[in-house]
């Protein structure tokens, strides 16, 4: 008995979480397309989901998106048509399961908190229990007839291709892409994004909140022009990378960055600088880092993901 008024509480909770948040008026063609390419099993894709992503439900900037999730993250098709995924068969199974929650139940505010539900799960290792988020979110078991009946496998291999398509090829998961152009480690971030790249009148309530975040973001990635000009940072950064066997390092260095009026190649030449370079230089940095790198190596490419903080004079 107990067991099942808990779960009529948490079903309540996701419905008051994700309904509250419907906008009354479509704002239509104006709204952000904003894309998450995924993996069920990543912990870093499940934090981003549970964490990060659920903030535009409850804040309401949903309203001025277009949110697709792509269930397909670093799995590759092996030449006899077998799927290999990155955190193994639980993973290959979620990934369809979820693919077949986005068909069946295309609104998003269903699939979504189906997927935030399973997610959750994941990070509490728990993820066996998937089931439960059916009940839990008030939603039918249709997704289980269509992975039973192998549309799934239809649904991934469109996700699958739609993944190895991406320009830039994506490097690591989550992988964001706001309006066709990928945020890269600036993923957690995403939501000053949204705001920058919403072109509706007025502008979202989350957004007037955001406004410091976007005005960061704008002075970071603009070029200076002044030549000539020195700029000091200090950047900490933590990134977690690799393929199977477990690692970590720990590094502190300095560096000096260069970077041009277009686009810069950035190497890292040695473990102890980071140069960033381009031609027709307008600015030169010189600054100190620190960070920490976790690796997991396995038999294919792994996922990359992270965040960086610069506080520069």
């Amino acid at each position: 008995m107990a067991g099942r008024k808990m779960s009529s509480i948490l079903a309540l909770s996701y419905a008051i979480l994700f309904l509250s948040a419907i906008p009354y008026n479509s704002m239509g063609s104006q709204k952000v397309q904003v894309s998450l390419y995924y993996e069920t099993l990543c912990p870093y894709c499940a934090n981003f989901i549970v964490n990060n992503l659920v903030k535009i439900f409850q804040n309401g900037l949903i309203s001025a998106v277009d949110l697709r999730l792509v269930p397909w993250g670093n799995a590759w098709i092996n030449s006899d048509g077998s799927v290999v995924c990155q955190h193994g068969e639980d993973e290959c199974l979620l990934n369809t399961i979820e693919a077949c929650t986005i068909s069946v139940y295309p609104d998003v505010y269903s699939h979504f908190r189906f997927i935030h539900c399973v997610e959750r799960l994941t990070l509490e290792n728990k993820h066996t229990e998937w089931t439960k988020c059916f009940q839990m979110t008030n939603l039918g078991t249709q997704p289980i007839d269509c992975y039973n009946s192998g549309y799934g496998n239809v649904i991934e291999d469109r996700y699958a291709q739609e993944t190895a398509k991406l320009n830039p090829a994506h490097r690591f998961v989550p992988w964001v892409v706001v309006n066709n152009q990928p945020i890269q480690e600036d993923y957690q971030n995403f939501m000053a994004y949204i705001c920058k790249a919403y072109r509706g009148s007025p502008k979202p309530e989350a957004c007037r909140s955001l406004s410091f975040e976007i005005e960061s973001m704008k002075k970071l990635n603009s070029m200076p022009e002044e030549r000539g000009r020195v700029e000091i940072r200090v950047v900490v950064w933590f990134r977690a990378e690799g393929r199977g066997q477990f690692s970590r390092k720990v590094e502190v260095g300095v560096g000096v960055r260069f970077r041009d009026g277009s686009q810069s190649q950035v190497l890292q030449l040695g473990s102890k600088s980071d140069f960033e370079v381009g031609s027709g230089f307008r600015m030169v940095r010189i600054g100190y880092w620190a960070g920490v790198e976790v690796g997991f190596w396995d038999a294919g490419w792994v996922s990359r993901s992270g965040y960086r903080t610069e506080f520069g004079v």
